[in-house]
């Protein structure tokens, strides 16, 4: 608590006698201000007094120290004869130190010495159950609105759907003339086509844009179709209750064709991809090192054999309608070079951990010298700090110095500040010698579990889950006019 103590430097005293006590109030109130300022005098800290005398239960009929607590950010510290000087009132005291916490204001007694009440656990944990039951109510509150609002057909759902306008004094939507003619542009061309793709990328060329200024893609024209707010129809859930209002607000498209464009969605709707079931080995852990999409595995069956590919990237560009120029190769062909990869990958690994351990006596001796350094530059750091804080105390209080010399000493703390933390961050990126060699242990472990003699007579399925545990992704790129693939490993 020493550093406490060298924070101090103002207080306010604060005496208080209640008049149930049946002693004179005057005497009492003397001797505690005798005993304080003796106090503080001791500890050099310069003082206000603020007296009170009164009965009151809570603090609301207690003036003085009301008003005392609104400005408590103008003293580092509060002195008082006793802790229960404050209030012996359970929710009183809680709003008392919570204003403590929030102004980073000290508590000192002469008998206690000086009393963080950030480092209070009952105070932080009661100030942490208030506070969610508070934003348990409140939740409730709003809910009930958004409830009892969707019941009416007002519009609560953020920004209105392209097509739309929020209208605030209804609070419903109401017809956007100007984008209205996309929305049937876009259930009509849908209908015709049956692509979302295509969609997009006519209604891209036509300049158009989203509700928020972006391209339309598959998944954008996905949304609108599915969107019953396009046939005057709110629908929302609530916890486990669905609210459908119907006639909410006008429609810009008749139920016959919405139903017809959702007929043809069913249609075309595939079940779970190869990637979720594992089909294939490396399913799901390839990308396309062009454009970061996730490349599709296929099966290929002829008359003369059975294939299983990379296909080449179907990514698109919604803008200028091109695909992505990765091409297409044999899986079993890379997921050999990809195995390859990783067998260099663990002999790396375990000359790391061989390195770290033949120099493990010289390691951790330089550990504790980094530590050292962490230490004495976070305390530089801590002090540069307040000191900055004190710097703008000054300026804003005192007036002791111009404009242009407090933004100059002020930059000064600044990079001197930023300059000592790199430095820390330096050297704790330096010293986790420790726990490299931890998660090499553990990263060896998972690879001489998966490289084993027999691990190609493995199920897809169990390949794809040993894959799953070291590698991240499999950034991949084959170009026209390259031999061979670039593979690119990024481990876990």
């Amino acid at each position: 608590m020493e550093d406490s103590i060298n924070e101090i430097k103002f207080v306010a005293i604060y005496l208080r006698r209640s008049r149930d006590e049946g002693i004179d109030s005057k005497e009492v109130l003397t001797n505690h201000e005798r005993i304080l300022t003796r106090y503080v005098a001791e500890k050099a800290w310069k003082y206000e007094i603020h007296r009170e005398i009164g009965s009151a239960a809570t603090i609301k009929g207690r003036p003085i120290f009301s008003k005392l607590l609104e400005n408590l950010d103008n003293y580092d510290a509060m002195v008082c004869i006793d802790q229960d000087r404050l209030s012996r009132d359970i929710a009183d005291t809680i709003q008392i130190k919570q204003q403590f916490i929030l102004t980073n204001t000290f508590f000192v007694t002469p008998d206690r010495g000086v009393i963080d009440f950030t480092k209070d656990e009952l105070v932080s944990n009661l100030l942490a159950v208030l506070a969610d039951s508070e934003y348990k109510k409140i939740k409730e509150r709003l809910r009930r609105g958004q409830v009892e609002n969707t019941r009416r057909g007002f519009w609560i759902g953020g920004t209105a759907p392209i097509g739309y306008k929020y209208d605030s004094k209804k609070k419903k939507l109401a017809v956007d003339e100007e984008k209205a003619h996309i929305v049937r542009y876009v259930f009509d061309e849908y209908i015709k086509c049956g692509s979302l793709r295509n969609v997009a990328v006519n209604l891209n060329k036509r300049g158009y844009r989203t509700a928020t200024g972006e391209l339309f893609y598959q998944r954008s024209i996905d949304r609108m179709i599915k969107n019953v707010c396009y046939i005057g129809v709110i629908k929302r859930t609530f916890d486990n209750e669905t609210i459908i209002i119907k006639d909410a607000h006008e429609p810009l498209i008749s139920e016959s064709i919405f139903n017809k464009a959702q007929e043809i969605m069913g249609a075309m709707s595939t079940r779970g991809t190869a990637a979720r079931a594992r089909k294939y080995s490396l399913s799901g852990l390839v990308r396309c090192g062009q454009c970061g999409y996730s490349v599709n595995i296929q099966k290929r069956v002829s008359k003369k054999r059975t294939r299983v590919i990379m296909r080449n990237c179907l990514h698109y560009n919604y803008l200028n309608e091109r695909m992505c120029h990765n091409r297409s190769y044999p899986l079993p062909e890379f997921e050999e070079a990809v195995f390859s990869s990783l067998i260099a990958k663990r002999d790396d690994i375990r000359k790391r951990i061989e390195q770290l351990e033949s120099n493990e006596g010289e390691v951790k001796k330089r550990e504790r010298d980094v530590q050292k350094q962490i230490k004495t530059l976070s305390r530089k750091n801590e002090n540069l700090i307040k000191r900055a804080d004190k710097l703008t105390d000054m300026y804003l209080d005192d007036d002791l110095f111009s404009r242009e010399e407090y933004v100059r000493r002020k930059r000064d703390y600044e990079e001197q500040i930023k300059s000592t933390k790199e430095q820390i961050e330096v050297l704790r990126n330096s010293s986790n010698t420790d726990v490299e060699i931890k998660s090499s242990r553990s990263l060896l472990e998972a690879f001489d579990e998966l490289l084993q003699p027999h691990f190609f007579d493995l199920p897809d399925e169990d390949r794809n889950l040993f894959y799953s545990r070291v590698i991240e992704r499999i950034n991949y790129t084959y170009e026209k006019g390259a031999d061979q693939p670039i593979i690119e490993i990024v481990y876990r």
